[in-house]
């Protein structure tokens, strides 16, 4: 295994946290990345690389969307049930997995 990727960025901690722990050197023996961007990632030694996903704009889109389906509503207009949004995130590269 090269690399571990958390769901976010606090099991990736406890992950950099476990590793410490038991002798192994990040990145060397193996990458750690997360996932949301804590302000604190970049404070841990080494600091953690991760994917930031801009809040902002997924709040933006999500309320966006509500306005649709409440207008949709109110105007009896089919909606579609699901649909799938794609946001473009960012990765925040830092020690954790710089080889």
């Amino acid at each position: 295994m090269d690399a571990i990727f958390a769901a976010n960025d606090q099991m990736a901690l406890g992950v950099l946290q476990y590793a410490y722990q038991n002798g192994l050197n990040i990145p060397r023996d193996i990458a750690i990345v997360g996932f949301d961007d804590l302000a604190e990632s970049g404070f841990f030694t080494p600091s953690l690389t991760t994917i930031r996903q801009d809040q902002h704009q997924l709040g933006t889109v999500a309320v966006q969307e509500v306005i649709k389906i409440i207008e949709a509503n109110q105007n009896n207009e089919y909606i579609e049930p699901s649909r799938t949004i794609m946001l473009t995130p960012t990765i925040i590269v830092r020690d954790s997995s710089k080889k």
